[in-house]
């Protein structure tokens, strides 16, 4: 039983060393900076609005979205389902769907790499799940 819980521990301990040397071993698909004009919801995190810059890397075959005030501190990293293809253009879109009042990030759209990254729009602690969705906002990501 003690080799058992050994081995447990020795597996968990190298998948931590992994996980945490994933993101220097990232590889910086695109990067860009908007201006979000609104109060939002982004994963579970109420953002101010302001000015982010958001990156898209490739880790251990997952896509990873980072956003990051450009004035401040507190990086959100999520991490993506398989992207969908979408049509090559020039410019990038984050699309907001407003439920129950608040704007939700509901897709990052990169023109550069033709992939649509889809978010799920979570429910705020201690609120209710709700299917009102009202109008969807789009704000332009200004990628280099």
């Amino acid at each position: 039983m003690n080799l058992h819980k050994t081995l447990v521990l020795g597996i968990l301990a190298l998948a931590m060393v992994v996980m945490a040397a994933a993101p220097a071993n990232a590889q910086q698909m695109i990067k860009g900076t908007f201006n979000l004009p609104f109060e939002a919801q982004i994963g579970k995190t109420i953002v101010e609005p302001g000015q982010y810059a958001i990156i898209v890397e490739a880790a251990l075959g997952q896509n990873l979205v980072r956003l990051h005030p450009i004035n401040g501190s507190g990086d959100m990293t999520f991490m993506s389902s398989s992207p969908s293809r979408i049509d090559q253009r020039d410019n990038s879109v984050l699309k907001f769907v407003t439920v129950d009042g608040l704007r939700r990030l509901k897709t990052f759209e990169s023109g550069l790499l033709g992939e649509s990254y889809n978010f799920p729009l979570w429910k705020i602690k201690g609120g209710e799940r709700s299917a009102k969705t009202g109008e969807e906002t789009s704000v332009v990501v200004a990628t280099h």
